[in-house]
């Protein structure tokens, strides 16, 4: 290899530029030391990530993402919070809109269906009244409640417990067609009247009188003593039984048993 060595100058001195000389290749690895695989650092050799680390190659891009979150946290979160917001914004003004379109569609069917019906009654009413035009009605008309009877039974003596009844006023429907006759004037004021609780008041026993003695024995005749038994009719009513049926006769009563015979 060739070696140059220094210019003189004009002035007669050296150059002070000196042509470079042959490159030094002792530095340079040998292919065994390329082919070992590479140590992990030690602890104590660990570096971090600075300013100027995120830009050398060294650094894995998922580092430098990392690095560059670490350094600018407020940019990153506020750009996330107004993504956040506008999406969040989006939804609820679609969710409004949809919200908006089935209410109407509700009230849609609500006021066909209120239509409808109400059509439907409307023809229903038309067509009654049509038939009802063509009939013939006799006058109409209904009467109200019984009025309370007047006894609460019958003596037998005077005449039947009754109870009234009178036409409801709201009830009355004049006749048409023509040929019916009209309701009569008086139909307000008549008074419909029948009999009521038409059974017997009961009676006690004590109000029926005796019948005559009778001899218990009639082989005994008046040594086997004499009873008298109280003359009860029969008129279908119910008795109180406040006294005896039967009772003896006294020796008085009984000898007027032989005047019988």
């Amino acid at each position: 290899m060739k070696s140059q060595t220094p210019r003189t100058s004009s002035s007669g001195g050296e150059d002070s530029r000196l042509v470079p000389k042959t490159e030094d290749l002792t530095m340079v690895p040998d292919q065994i030391a390329v082919d070992q695989k590479t140590e992990i650092i030690p602890e104590e050799f660990e570096f971090e990530i600075g300013e100027d680390t995120a830009e050398l190659s060294d650094v894995s891009e998922v580092e430098r993402v990392a690095y560059q979150h670490a350094i600018t946290p407020d940019t990153f979160d506020s750009h996330g919070a107004v993504y956040h917001s506008q999406r969040s914004g989006k939804f609820l003004l679609s969710m409004h809109s949809n919200i908006l379109y089935y209410t109407k569609m509700a009230n849609l069917f609500i006021n066909t269906y209120t239509y409808v019906e109400s059509r439907g009654v409307c023809w229903i009413t038309l067509q009654i009244s049509s038939i009802m035009k063509g009939q013939k009605v006799p006058c109409l008309y209904k009467y109200g409640d019984w009025s309370p009877c007047t006894q609460s039974c019958w003596d037998g003596l005077n005449p039947l417990p009754k109870m009234f009844r009178s036409v409801n006023k709201s009830s009355v429907v004049q006749s048409r067609g023509g040929e019916e006759p009209l309701c009569p004037p008086d139909l307000l004021v008549q008074v419909d009247i029948a009999p009521c609780n038409t059974h017997l008041c009961p009676t006690p026993l004590s109000s029926y009188d005796f019948t005559s003695c009778y001899y218990k024995d009639a082989v005994k005749e008046k040594e086997g003593g004499c009873y008298k038994i109280r003359n009860v009719t029969l008129d279908n009513r119910l008795i109180n039984i406040d006294t005896e049926l039967v009772e003896d006769c006294s020796d008085k009563e009984c000898d007027s048993v032989l005047d019988l015979i």
